[in-house]
């Protein structure tokens, strides 16, 4: 990840969205990945991406991909994220600046409830000693 500045800033979105699916589609016990980054950090895109897969209406590359039975990844964007509470999951290591444990972890997207109860890890991304981004992974057994 600290070597993203080598992909093409137009490519970088496409490069990450492969790297978060194939983590939930090539290990069986990875059912959701994602990725929040800070406004304009990852390419300075935002305002070009506003409401497109992966990302809200302010643009942000905030992807989740999460799994469910077995079946095919799906796309959303991450919500609640800017909300005490309801974005802990980022709001947290954001505050800290520490990688994150999370022992309970819900997310609503596009009215597909996700609740799980196995430990999560999240990590954080610094550049130049700013926030750039969180990178989330959720598996099963812990």
């Amino acid at each position: 990840m600290e070597q993203y500045e080598t992909i093409d800033a137009s490519q970088r979105r496409n490069y990450f969205n492969r790297v978060l699916k194939t983590m939930v589609t090539s290990h069986d016990d990875v059912i959701a990945a994602w990725c929040a980054w800070e406004p304009n950090a990852l390419d300075g895109f935002d305002a070009e991406y506003r409401n497109t897969p992966g990302s809200d209406g302010t643009g942000r590359y905030i992807p989740y991909w999460a799994s469910s039975g077995g079946s095919q990844p799906t796309l959303f964007p991450l919500e609640g994220y800017a909300q005490s509470g309801a974005g802990d999951y980022y709001q947290i290591p954001l505050r800290t600046g520490k990688e994150a444990v999370l022992l309970q972890f819900e997310a609503i997207s596009t009215g597909v409830r996700v609740v799980a109860d196995q430990e999560s890890i999240v990590r954080t991304a610094w550049k130049n000693r700013e926030w750039e981004a969180s990178i989330y992974w959720k598996r099963l057994g812990w």
